[in-house]
């Protein structure tokens, strides 16, 4: 489970890298009657004419791996382009509240949540 403790650390790092780009941070802590989320997820929109295959130094490397980012702090990094297909599936996805939830609250199963967008 992530806390958001760990989704600043994972902020934090994204900034070192100098990369100008917008951070969607995911999880049930959007919303107000939830007080402990249990997942935090993120989207790390790159600039639309980032280089997919350009070498990254070993730091890059770990800020958009989804494995390491869940190792080391309980979180998912899913990088995707800005205004690319894969950005609009995620922010859909991310929007989308768990059917847990929504049964726990009284909520209709296709209820939708706000996201947390940072900019760098």
């Amino acid at each position: 489970m992530g806390d958001f403790r760990a989704t600043e650390i994972g902020v934090k790092e994204v900034k070192q890298t100098g990369w100008q780009c917008e951070i969607i941070i995911d999880g049930s802590f959007v919303m107000p009657p939830v007080d402990e989320p249990n997942d935090i997820d993120l989207i790390m929109v790159l600039p639309s004419n980032w280089d997919l295959s350009r070498e990254l130094k070993p730091f890059e490397y770990n800020v958009v791996s989804k494995a390491f980012t869940k190792k080391e702090y309980g979180i998912e990094v899913l990088p995707a382009l800005a205004g690319s297909e894969t950005e609009r599936e995620y922010r859909l996805l991310f929007e989308q509240i768990r059917v847990e939830w929504c049964q726990k609250f009284g909520w209709p199963s296709d209820s939708t949540k706000g996201l947390v967008r940072i900019l760098e």
